[in-house]
């Protein structure tokens, strides 16, 4: 009972970043865990480096030092010391510091870590954060627990076990460094011969034999839970040559790396070895975290009704989001958008930044506006059947979720200024767009106008000040288009309910209801600014929901919101959503983006009035992110116009028809007119655990698949019932890793050792035209066709669904 009412006073978590050198102590208990980085502390005992993955307990009353190596990311989970000291056995004490220790043999403390700062995001919690405590303390008293010496204990004896750790610290901090033993002499001021004598009493075996039992622990890891290849975990591990980590295997293993790594890829036949290979097989931290397998081995069998139809929308196929205005002038982007839009008949084309001199502005001296590049913009969206969605807000340049951006507050002078010159640019180019393009089509015409926050979400105008400006614009838009739409704020869900709650509550005290809500999706969990109470710094850091249903979850609550404010049902558009935001990574150039985009878009099916991906393509980036080293761009197409995993899964979602049959996880069958049926099916597979908080971590593009939980193939059989009889045609389309992935074929090409990391990032970067054309012709869906007949009115089709494949299946009776 007590632990159940007092957990929420007894532990404490958060996030933080040493930058400095600092002495430090406190009067609880710290559990540290370095996500990436690294740092040096130092206590009574020694001096110790402590790098990614590594975890070490503070004790209360001690001083440390610590100083920053390189930057750095840790998670801290206190807890009191009442609470600590009571659940721990009598007459032992607590000694965790991993970086003297084997890396395995805190798997299960980084795991339990992990599940708690993710529990500790969530509201009522508490029988969850009881569970993962006592299963803390019960980790601590198992592994981490030895005796406490007694007061006869010799200085000799002192001194013999401290040697013994310093040797096994520097072992295990170096191993991958050139080490000999006279290295390792001179750094214990000892001569090489009494070391090795030492280290053949204490350790059982000579040095070198040591240290290659080191290396072969942290290689064994890299060869189970990465595709790296043997060459690549030979060097990362300290060996000189591929031959040289062959050998020292075979001593050790009686077999070489390559079949150690082939035999455990194969299902294990023993049932009653399962469950120690779960405890001894434990993940190391960067690796995905043991979750639960998303799908199991056995065959899911679906049936669906093909006489049962009811009509169905594509909210996916009304935003096309094109970023910044500008960017609709860039040849490259013509020739894009016009491919794209003949394949997906987009309705509206979003972009911001209208008011930017590069698309229009007033000639000096002279009331009059010049209006060539935007009439180039609008005309080709009118020749194209698509209207213009136009964000109104000051919006920055940056694409990405970039924390290093700078925002800043509006003189309020000078935002008085701007706001009057931006209404009287609107009802410039409004008349002039009404004039050239005509009443019907213009009055089609959306507008959003978003409410300004900084980099960290919170807030640059109060909602009183982002209403008036609202009713500024409505007043403008509605005295030219009665029935034109504006909507906001634009509210990015990532960020506080309270001030998206404050936004509603101010239309209702100002008498005005906005033509639609727009909103925000991207997976980051609200900021986390509540941590441990001495924290050094004000570091804001923000973790991705280990909720695969975080945009349905989250948009069902907004949605209640709304509901609650508004009497009348209110259009609810979310006018951007992506898997990830971060520059750094190449997540969303992967086949996870596709399995994400069906699922996502699949799941807000019903409830969504528009949807828009953000962004069409990585040519937005090249005038929002110079750095020629950018490559994972976040777009559907990349730079060189080769079309991305996620482009696909939208050339698979424009093909669905508009008549819904069956919808369920992870698949939907649809049909567009007699005898035409179409099936997608994908298997969605989640960041893993450790990814989610630490999705801010720089991962190079051959760890991409890294992030991402485990989960086994998907075995589906769907059975089409109510069909007429007749031969059928079965087309399917595959998109997995093996077809329509650029990035994939690129990993292949380092899997085969075919090529260093750097050389494939530059030829990635600097594409010459033949190879920009092969790589367009092959990166593209499987297709296999197939034929059978329907004779008693039902058909079988069996798939085999990898992690992250998108299956699209034509089913269509030949005349």
């Amino acid at each position: 009972m007590y632990l159940f009412s007092h957990v929420a006073t007894s532990i404490d978590m958060g996030f933080l970043t040493i930058k400095r050198f600092l002495q430090y102590s406190s009067d609880q208990y710290h559990f540290r865990m370095i996500l990436n980085g690294t740092i040096s502390m130092e206590d009574a005992d020694g001096k110790y480096i402590l790098e990614k993955d590594d975890i070490i307990l503070i004790h209360p009353g001690i001083r440390y030092k610590f100083d920053s190596i390189s930057d750095n990311q840790i998670l801290d989970v206190s807890l009191t010391c009442s609470l600590f000291e009571s659940m721990i056995r009598p007459g032992c004490q607590v000694v965790c510091n991993s970086s003297i220790g084997r890396k395995s043999d805190y798997a299960k403390l980084k795991n339990l870590l992990t599940d708690m700062i993710m529990a500790y995001q969530k509201e009522d919690n508490n029988l969850q954060m009881c569970s993962l405590l006592y299963a803390l303390i019960d980790c601590v008293n198992e592994y981490l627990l030895v005796p406490i010496s007694s007061e006869n204990s010799s200085s000799n004896e002192l001194h013999h076990a401290e040697r013994i750790a310093k040797i096994s610290n520097y072992i295990n901090t170096n191993y991958i460094l050139p080490l000999n033993q006279q290295t390792l002499a001179d750094h214990m001021f000892l001569t090489p011969q009494y070391l090795s004598k030492f280290i053949r009493q204490n350790f059982g075996m000579t040095f070198s034999r040591y240290l290659n039992q080191v290396r072969l622990e942290h290689a064994l890891e890299e060869l189970k839970e990465t595709d790296h290849s043997v060459t690549t975990i030979a060097f990362n591990n300290g060996f000189a040559s591929t031959t040289a980590f062959n050998k020292v295997f075979r001593e050790f293993y009686n077999t070489t790396p390559s079949a150690y790594r082939q035999n455990i890829m194969k299902p294990s036949d023993s049932s009653d070895t399962a469950p120690y290979k779960q405890e001894t097989d434990l993940k190391s931290l960067f690796s995905p975290v043991i979750d639960a397998k998303q799908s199991g081995s056995g065959v899911h069998l679906i049936t669906m009704d093909t006489a049962r139809r009811e009509p169905m929308k594509s909210p996916w196929l009304q935003i096309l989001n094109v970023g910044l205005a500008q960017n609709v002038l860039s040849h490259n982007f013509y020739e894009i958008f016009l491919e794209c839009q003949s394949r997906f008949h987009f309705q509206y084309a979003r972009f911001q930044n209208v008011f930017s001199e590069k698309i229009f502005y007033r000639i000096p001296d002279m009331a009059v506006y010049d209006f060539t590049n935007f009439d180039d913009i609008i005309n080709l969206f009118y020749r194209n059947d698509i209207c213009p969605f136009i964000e109104l807000g000051n919006k920055p340049d940056k694409t990405s979720y970039d924390l290093e951006q700078e925002h800043s507050v509006e003189d309020p002078v000078k935002a008085s200024a701007a706001l009057s010159y931006r209404l009287d640019a609107l009802e410039a180019l409004l008349k002039h767009s009404i004039n050239r393009f005509g009443l019907d089509y213009v009055s089609r015409w959306k507008f959003e106008l978003w409410s300004e926050q900084d980099e960290y979400l919170v807030p640059l105008e109060t909602p009183e000040e982002y209403l008036d400006k609202f009713l500024s614009y409505k007043a403008v838009i509605k005295k030219y288009l009665p029935t034109a739409w504006l909507g906001g704020p634009g509210f990015n869900t990532s960020g506080s309910i309270e001030n998206f709650l404050a936004i509603l509550n101010a239309f209702v005290r100002k008498k005005t209801v906005p033509d639609f809500i727009s909103i925000y999706l991207f997976p980051y969990e609200p900021n986390m600014n509540t941590g441990p109470k001495d924290r050094t710094d004000d570091t804001h850091f923000q973790i991705i929901s280990p909720d695969p249903n975080r945009f349905r979850r989250t948009f069902q609550h907004m949605k209640g919101l709304i509901r609650q404010t508004f009497p009348a049902r209110l259009p609810l558009y979310v006018t951007e959503c992506n898997s990830n935001l971060s520059p750094e990574v190449f997540v969303p150039n992967s086949a996870f983006q596709a399995a994400f985009i069906c699922k996502n878009m699949l799941d807000l099916l019903h409830d969504a009035d528009g949807i828009g991906y953000w962004i069409f393509t990585d040519i937005s980036n090249e005038f929002v992110d110079p750095r020629p080293n950018n490559t994972a761009g976040i777009g559907l197409i990349d730079n060189y116009g080769i079309k991305k995993p996620s482009y696909f899964a939208y050339e698979f979602l424009s093909r669905l028809g508009n008549e819904l049959i069956s919808q369920g996880p992870g698949h939907i069958m649809t049909s567009s007119y007699d005898n035409q049926y179409q099936l997608l099916a994908y298997n969605y597979v989640h960041y893993n655990k450790y990814y989610c908080i630490n999705c801010r971590e720089k991962i190079s593009f051959w760890n991409t698949y890294t992030v991402f939980s485990e989960a086994e193939p998907n075995n589906l059989q769907f059975e089409l019932t109510n069909l007429p009889q007749g031969r059928y045609k079965i087309r399917t389309h595959i998109l997995n890793r093996q077809h329509g992935s650029f990035l994939d074929e690129c990993l292949e090409i380092l899997d085969h050792g075919n090529s260093t990391p750097e050389e494939l990032l530059y030829m990635m970067l600097n594409l010459q035209k033949s190879e920009t054309e092969y790589y367009k012709s092959i990166c593209i869906p499987r297709q296999d066709i197939a034929y059978t007949n329907c004779e008693d009115g039902n058909i079988r089709i069996s798939i085999t669904l990898d992690p992250h494949e998108v299956d699209y299946i034509s089913i269509s009776r030949t005349l």
